[in-house]
């Protein structure tokens, strides 16, 4: 495989931030024949500058330099909104436990240890950019669910038999009329429906997990006695 062959839709915007000359030359060299939009800054306030106006898709960020090294700059720029989830290479010399520990604690995404293979380079770079890709289609897919639940007033839930966890989608305390859904476990969301169906809907699930198959009663929320607030629950197993 080639990393034409992933099939990046666009140019991906690059920025290179490195106070070695020598390195930002060479890796423009490497980059810019590989499809990839190189911009190139000499140090970390500089990054944090071009960033203020221009969003680059992925950061090569040098660990060591003058003034405000890699991890610095990297801890600002996750405190920016919009490069929370930006895909950050470290280049480093530091090749010890410690370093990499406090490269990840401060927000990188990877790292790779000087000197550099350009030819790897490209590969973790493509791959990177895809990962970064797929995550916000995720989150994407995700803001539409919660769009569209919202609209047909339905919640997802699921309860682990193995461990007893339960998880409620956010929408699931607006059905419940509560003003947040913090349960745990399957005795917890049981407490929250009126106490006449409680018992019922608990039997019902006991029932499904010996048999399998699927459910699907009406119930009332607890919170519900003067308006009474009637929710449809499916489950199968």
């Amino acid at each position: 495989m080639t990393p034409s062959s992933l099939n990046l839709s666009q140019q991906p915007l690059i920025l290179i931030v490195d106070d070695q000359a020598l390195i930002r030359k060479m890796l423009v060299a490497a980059l810019t024949p590989a499809g990839f939009l190189i911009e190139t800054v000499a140090s970390g306030r500089e990054a944090l500058e071009f960033c203020s106006t221009i969003t680059p898709e992925l950061i090569i960020l040098d660990a060591m330099m003058d003034d405000l090294d890699g991890f610095e700059t990297c801890l600002e720029l996750r405190r920016i909104a919009k490069f929370k989830h930006l895909p950050i290479l470290m280049m480093t010399l530091l090749n010890n436990s410690e370093s990499v520990l406090r490269a990840f604690d401060v927000g990188v995404t990877d790292f790779i240890i000087k000197p550099i293979n350009t030819e790897l380079l490209v590969f973790r770079l493509h791959y990177m950019l895809r990962a970064h890709a797929t995550v916000l289609a995720l989150e994407a897919s995700q803001q539409r669910l919660t769009m569209a639940q919202e609209v047909a007033k339905i919640a997802d839930w699921e309860w682990n038999l193995a461990t007893n966890c339960f998880y409620g989608s956010p929408r699931m305390a607006a059905l419940l009329q509560l003003p947040k859904f913090d349960v745990t476990d399957l005795e917890g969301f049981l407490t929250l429906l009126h106490p006449d169906d409680g018992n019922r809907i608990g039997e019902g699930l006991q029932q499904l997990k010996i048999e399998g198959g699927q459910l699907s009663l009406e119930c009332r929320s607890a919170s519900s006695e003067d308006s009474p607030q009637f929710l449809h629950l499916q489950a199968k197993y």
